[in-house]
């Protein structure tokens, strides 16, 4: 279980804790590392990577001194450890001592996932990296469910999303899992569970927990339900629309 205080769950995701480094920067430069290696796994990702934004400029207004050689490592070794591929160019211009880059970074960052409530951006690779180790209908179950995730409410693309999501784990259900490619069910859970990371609460996050832990019964029962519902939702529509055409009519 996670020490919320002395080791949060947001830190754990790298071989080194990043309070090692951040302990050895100033200020500025510790705060900005900080915020840039919990962005994608706090749910802030957003104001996250503003507030390291924030503190570059500042680092940048005030001269600060290029990192140490000690520090430069352990920051290459970090920055080496993220999946966003921008985030680890905002990490390696801290390293070299850009840091009005590495703002401008992470400012295109956050200007890029703002107005999403999930960071499919952050996601991205995560998803592309589970989608090729396990092919077929794993990868089509994945591929759907990460566009549909976004479910505000119901429509036609949502509907049709959702359906392929459900035809993909059927089949996988049906053939016990098989796909294109060999896999080992641990890292076929860690895989999902990396996806996990990176969503909000709801279906799409409700739906991959089943999937990890291999409950899919119980996984397809979430995606008839929440068809089920986007089939009422349209209904609904049809007959508020032939009702204000019989108004307009009459």
């Amino acid at each position: 279980m996670s020490d919320n205080v002395n080791h949060p769950a947001h830190y754990e995701h790298y071989s080194i804790e990043p309070i090692e480094v951040c302990r050895r920067l100033n200020f500025d430069l510790g705060n900005a590392v900080k915020y840039i290696l919990r962005a994608p796994y706090k749910n802030s990702a957003l104001d996250d990577y503003k507030k390291a934004a924030w503190y570059l400029r500042d680092a940048w207004l005030h001269e600060t001194k290029r990192p140490g050689k000690l520090e430069q490592e352990i920051l290459q070794q970090l920055g080496r450890e993220l999946r966003l591929d921008h985030a680890q160019s905002a990490i390696d211009e801290i390293t070299s001592g850009n840091y009005k880059n590495a703002a401008e970074t992470c400012e295109w960052i956050a200007a890029n996932i703002e107005g999403f409530e999930t960071d499919n951006f952050v996601c991205a690779p995560v998803v592309e990296e589970a989608m090729a180790q396990f092919g077929g209908h794993w990868s089509e179950f994945i591929r759907a469910m990460i566009t549909a995730v976004d479910i505000g409410e119901c429509s036609v693309e949502v509907d049709g999303d959702l359906r392929d999501a459900l035809c993909a784990l059927r089949a996988i259900q049906n053939d016990g899992g098989a796909s294109e490619q060999p896999y080992d069910a641990d890292d076929r859970k860690v895989a999902i569970l990396d996806i996990v990371d990176f969503l909000p609460d709801g279906l799409a996050r409700d739906v991959f927990m089943l999937v990890a832990d291999w409950g899919l019964g119980e996984a397809c029962e979430k995606l008839e339900e929440q068809l089920d519902l986007c089939k009422k939702a349209e209904e609904g529509e049809l007959e508020a629309a032939e009702a204000e055409n019989d108004r307009n009519a009459s």
